[in-house]
């Protein structure tokens, strides 16, 4: 504390306070509401934050577990295909699909086979693409249906037990997946 000793003995007052306009107070409660709103936007953007990298975290997730099953396919055809049981048909587009090819890889003993095509033009929501195993009289039997892939189509199938051995294959349009006969043959083994 200052010593306001005049030197007489006596004490002098201290001097006056100045009388406070309360302008400060105003201020400082508005620097707490701006640090409260600067506070409050800043969780929000960090809440938003962590849901978009928990978004992103399981969409990569999923995309890791797709390109397993990918290469998980790629390793199961690269064995099929290189398989010595393993017979290739070449077969040739005709009306729609002139010009184009497939291939079908078949295995006879496990009447199994792998159809890979490219440029497989995609269907109307009512008709189904039907493979067709063709025995050595070259009669039909309905191995199953397909839809085309822009990236590419391949069809894993089964031909339950054939008749005879094998001549070839066929790929026709259907209007269902339980056709009898092919009627609008597009792909046949030549």
């Amino acid at each position: 504390m200052p010593n306001f000793n005049t030197g007489y003995g006596r004490m002098a007052s201290p001097p006056p306070r100045r009388q406070d306009s309360g302008s400060s107070k105003p201020f400082l409660i508005f620097l707490l509401v701006l640090a409260g709103l600067g506070a409050g936007a800043l969780l929000a953007w960090g809440l938003r934050e962590h849901s978009e990298r928990a978004r992103l975290s399981q969409r990569n997730v999923k995309v890791e577990e797709a390109y397993v099953v990918v290469l998980a396919k790629r390793v199961d055809l690269a064995h099929f295909l290189t398989d010595g049981k393993t017979r290739l048909y070449h077969l040739q587009g005709r009306n729609q699909a002139n010009g184009h090819t497939a291939t079908v890889a078949w295995q006879e003993e496990k009447c199994t086979g792998i159809l890979v095509a490219d440029d497989v033009a995609p269907l109307p929501d009512h008709e189904v693409y039907a493979m067709w195993h063709l025995d050595a009289e070259k009669k039909p039997a309905l191995c199953g249906s397909f839809t085309s892939d822009p990236t590419g189509t391949i069809y894993n199938f089964r031909c339950n037990d054939p008749a005879q051995s094998t001549s070839g294959f066929l790929i026709s349009i259907e209007p269902s997946a339980t056709a009898k006969k092919p009627s609008q043959i597009i792909y046949e083994t030549r």
